[in-house]
């Protein structure tokens, strides 16, 4: 059912949060525009019954597909041809860092730690998070497979253990922060 067309996967709890509901709105636009895609969300949360209802108002209940919390999702992120984020907010995005380590193509809205991994058009592809932002990142993918090959050789040369040492020294930064703060009480 997944494979007959290209398809994206997120991973992310089923919440305000991710996006899923404008990823629907872009997904449903353009189905009816005639770019032929699937999208399956792997996840649980609360807004899982609107989300639902979305997908049959938009009437892409064969393409827009919730798949529920998996133990294992890498099998499904490995059998993907891309991997998309759509959040409105994010803080340490790990679902990216995993698909950036399994070498996906990827989308993802500029938010929160996303552009400390992601250069856009070199190891991934940043948008704003909108409707349109999310349509034009899709289309791309789909129509531009030079793009989606240089995005997959670029995330071959990405260092993880630069990334991991920039985290660290903001998070040793923020805790020595909070504790002088504390001490000054």
């Amino acid at each position: 059912m997944l494979a007959r067309t290209p398809l994206f996967v997120s991973i992310g709890r089923l919440c305000h949060e991710k996006g899923y509901d404008l990823l629907i709105e872009a997904h449903a636009e353009l189905i009816h525009e005639g770019f032929n895609h699937s999208i399956a969300i792997i996840g649980w949360g609360p807004n899982e019954p609107q989300l639902r209802k979305a997908i049959r108002k938009h009437s892409v209940e064969g393409s827009f597909f919730l798949l529920g919390n998996k133990n294992n999702p890498y099998p499904y992120l490995l059998a993907a041809n891309y991997y998309i984020q759509s959040s409105r907010y994010e803080a340490y995005p790990l679902a990216v860092g995993e698909a950036l380590a399994l070498n996906k193509p990827l989308i993802s809205t500029r938010a929160g730690g996303v552009e400390e991994l992601i250069t856009h058009r070199e190891n991934g592809y940043l948008t704003e998070f909108s409707r349109e932002g999310l349509k034009k990142a899709i289309i791309d993918f789909l129509s531009n497979p030079s793009l989606v090959n240089h995005i997959s050789k670029q995330q071959k040369t990405f260092d993880f253990n630069k990334y991991n040492q920039h985290i660290y020294q903001q998070t040793r930064t923020l805790f020595d922060d909070t504790l002088y703060e504390r001490n000054d009480l």
